[in-house]
């Protein structure tokens, strides 16, 4: 690697992931920043086994949360990954072979793969995305969106080899657990918008949702892991909509 790269993660409660993803990126990257938002479950006591820079930071909100972390790189190369995800081999090979020194482009797309209760999905609308996870931070950084957040940069882009690994959900328990918190916050942000959603027409439309995630966006063909996703799927829109109505209720 012919430039330093910084790694860095936001977490919060991700005891079950954090160990993975920091092995999977600690032989690529100059520094690994963690910028926790006040952890009760151990995570922050094995981020401290390895060599990581931590923060503390109460939840601003996905996309002001990933600027605040990419702020504190030391270099300009950045590499923001979720504490659920793990880098393949192919591209840690990628990311030690990149001559970011000479490059001319802002940022590197990376393509990313679904992974359901343990299941690497073949198929679907969120399965194989590639998404800017590699940029230079004089360039860009993410914008301040509280959910579904993304990089932008100015100047032109490439993609690299490999894929990174989402482990989304790992159970059921798991699901309705971030569950809560992602409607939580896909509705403020609605709300703040002002957007409204008419229920009846949320309900109505449920089959047809279903349909587009199990059959059109071909999660079928993802087994029983692709059925449960399409259905988790659906209720999350129900849920996100209900609490919208509620805000604008209240």
């Amino acid at each position: 690697m012919t430039s330093k790269i910084s790694g860095v993660i936001i977490t919060y409660n991700e005891v079950n992931n954090i160990e993975q993803c920091i092995l999977s990126i600690k032989d690529v990257v100059d520094e690994i920043i963690i910028l926790d938002s006040d952890s009760t479950d151990g995570t922050l006591e094995i981020c401290r086994k390895y060599n990581v820079i931590i923060v503390s930071q109460a939840f601003l909100g996905f996309g002001k949360q990933k600027q605040l972390a990419a702020s504190l790189a030391k270099n300009n190369w950045v590499l923001s990954i979720d504490a659920d995800e793990v880098l393949s081999t192919t591209l840690q090979t990628s990311l030690k072979e990149i001559d970011l020194e000479n490059t001319s482009y802002s940022g590197f797309f990376i393509k990313r793969n679904h992974v359901f209760f343990k299941k690497i999905f073949a198929y679907g609308k969120e399965n194989n995305q590639s998404i800017l996870r590699l940029f230079n931070k004089e360039k860009g950084n993410f914008n301040d969106v509280s959910v579904h957040e993304k990089v932008i940069v100015t100047g032109t882009t490439s993609i690299l080899q490999g894929t990174i690994l989402h482990n989304s959900y790992s159970s059921v328990n798991h699901y309705f657990d971030k569950l809560n918190n992602y409607t939580e916050i896909a509705s403020r942000e609605l709300f703040k918008q002002k957007r409204k959603k008419s229920l009846i027409l949320v309900f109505f439309s449920t089959p047809f949702i279903f349909f587009k995630n199990y059959i059109v966006d071909l999660n079928i063909l993802n087994g029983t892991e692709g059925l449960l996703w399409s259905i988790f799927n659906t209720w999350y829109r129900i849920v996100k909509y209900v609490k919208l109505w509620e805000k604008h209720k209240k």
